[in-house]
């Protein structure tokens, strides 16, 4: 019985046996959530590119350089561009089972336009990770806002502007000494 106590013969064995799910669980979970910010960064990116894109796309329109395009709210091709950012976030969900929504805006100020892009993404865990406590679904918002940038149409939009306060200072007095004050006070 001496003897048997003494043996050091299949210690490791014993001690891998035990230590072996663990390390293996350790690795699975750290795998797990490499994915899960893989996937969250590319939905990002995604959506960055999107905004982007829209916003190159309203710029500069195909063959269509119409003035004071900015005024108006429409996106022209918004469902095509719609259905492409859908279809690249659905690209992007090769691991967890997702339910995305997105939703593309324009918003309209006096001089400037900008392109609003909204992701919003439900994915499911694997169900084992509910075992350590983590919830069964994760939520992850991507907000994105990508300014409409051509100095030209500012220029345009600026343009318009002051051959609007000419006209209505040509018809009303009371303009043309707010128009010759204000150019006293710049000068």
């Amino acid at each position: 019985m001496r003897n048997f106590y003494k043996d050091q013969s299949g210690v490791a064995i014993v001690e891998a046996t035990l230590v072996f799910p663990i390390v293996f669980f350790i690795l699975v979970f750290l795998m797990m959530i490499s994915f899960y910010l893989y996937q969250k960064v590319a939905v990002d990116s995604d959506v960055r590119r999107a905004a982007v894109m829209i916003s190159h796309a309203k710029a500069f329109p195909d063959g269509m350089n119409s003035p004071y395009r900015y005024w108006t709210s429409n996106i022209d091709g918004i469902s095509t561009m719609q259905l492409e950012l859908d279809r690249l976030l659905e690209t992007n969900q090769f691991f967890f089972s997702s339910n995305f929504t997105s939703k593309i805006a324009c918003q309209n100020d006096s001089l400037s336009q900008q392109i609003i892009v909204h992701t919003n993404n439900q994915s499911q865990f694997p169900s084992f990770f509910q075992l350590i406590g983590l919830e069964k679904f994760f939520q992850t918002d991507v907000y994105t806002i990508a300014a409409v940038h051509d100095p030209a149409e500012f220029i345009r939009n600026v343009d318009i502007a002051f051959d609007f306060v000419h006209d209505l200072s040509e018809q009303y007095s009371e303009i043309t000494e707010l128009s010759r004050a204000v150019r006293a006070v710049i000068d």
